[in-house]
């Protein structure tokens, strides 16, 4: 029975330490991660033109904008996770934190191909002086991309080796600047190549030597500009920020005029942002979700560690001291008789 009373005392305590560290946690990673994620969100949705309904024009002149470079925004505002993992030590701080990002952009007319999803750019190499951002050619839809097999093994390849192009041989581009690739030949920086791959496709096909996707070669954990990772948050499916996305955007009225709605709501191990703004017919709802579960667990294992210390230490002084006190009373009870 003393047994029982005390490790039901123990369970109760280590309740309490799990729920004080993830309110501890909550309010750490809220101060430090959700609102500044939040509001550099803020303001997007008066852009929502550029990013979903693009339009090419012929540059004015050398280095000048094609009008798509809305494309890289959306590329970068897309359904994504970040890991801001830094280190072990990170776990304990509550600063190993992973961010899954929704955003879907639509207007009065409704949802677009951009409107929802995970792009990666393709752009010309036109040697004119204009960056890859100005010299867009479209966005490859990153989950309709991991459905051929050949998109695997290109991923496998990236998974080994860092320094590599993927330049894009042949393609076909929709009106919606949806771009489905025909040929992707993996390069290394200094122009080996090192395997060419085919995928099926309908439609006219553009040949070109020049055209490249966008994929960040240095950074394969934080970069919002990694085929790598961007393939790796496709085969995850489904999430629940993208469920809640689809949620809020199904909530927006554009007859109310302009409006930025925010609502922030907190869980065991989890804080969900979500933010909704409305603004000249156009729309973006955002759902930023921060999942730290991995450092309430981590730092609660070492505070109900040191606890247990504690609690075996005070019952063995007890114990200690109660069988002391019953040896004490059988010996006067011994000296009366």
């Amino acid at each position: 029975m003393k047994l029982l009373k005390r490790v039901i005392i123990w369970f109760a305590f280590l309740t309490g330490i799990f729920f004080i560290v993830n309110a501890v946690g909550s309010l750490f990673v809220d101060k430090l991660l959700v609102n500044r994620m939040t509001d550099s969100m803020k303001g997007y949705s008066s852009k929502v033109d550029q990013m979903i309904h693009p339009l090419y024009k012929e540059p004015e002149e050398e280095g000048k904008s094609n009008g798509l470079s809305g494309l890289t925004v959306r590329c970068l505002l897309d359904n994504s996770t970040l890991d801001l993992k830094e280190n072990f030590i990170s776990t304990f701080v509550f600063t190993n934190v992973q961010m899954d990002q929704s955003v879907i952009m639509f207007d009065e007319n409704g949802m677009s191909r951009l409107s929802d999803g995970i792009f990666a750019l393709v752009y010309e190499d036109n040697d004119l002086g204009a960056d890859k951002f100005k010299s867009a050619v479209g966005v490859i839809d990153v989950s309709e991309l991991i459905k051929a097999g050949e998109a695997g093994k290109i991923f496998s390849i990236m998974e080994t080796i860092d320094d590599i192009q993927l330049r894009l041989d042949s393609y076909t581009v929709d009106e919606n600047y949806i771009v489905s690739p025909a040929k992707i030949t993996v390069l290394h920086e200094g122009g080996q190549m090192i395997e060419s791959f085919d995928f099926p496709v309908s439609g006219e096909v553009i040949n070109s030597d020049n055209t490249y996707i966008d994929h960040d070669n240095e950074d394969k954990i934080h970069s919002g500009f990694s085929l790598y990772l961007k393939i790796k948050d496709a085969k995850r499916g489904e999430r629940k920020s993208d469920r809640a996305a689809r949620q809020l955007a199904d909530k927006v009225v554009f007859s109310g005029g302009d409006q930025n709605d925010y609502d922030k709501s907190y869980g065991i191990g989890v804080i969900n942002s979500k933010l909704s703004e409305v603004r000249d017919g156009k729309a973006m709802v955002t759902v930023l979700r921060f999942r730290f579960l991995r450092c309430v667990f981590a730092d609660t294992a070492i505070l109900g560690a040191i606890m247990t210390l504690i609690m075996v230490l005070v019952c063995r002084y007890k114990d200690k001291n109660e069988r002391a006190g019953y040896g004490y009373q059988n010996s006067f009870n011994n000296y009366r008789r």
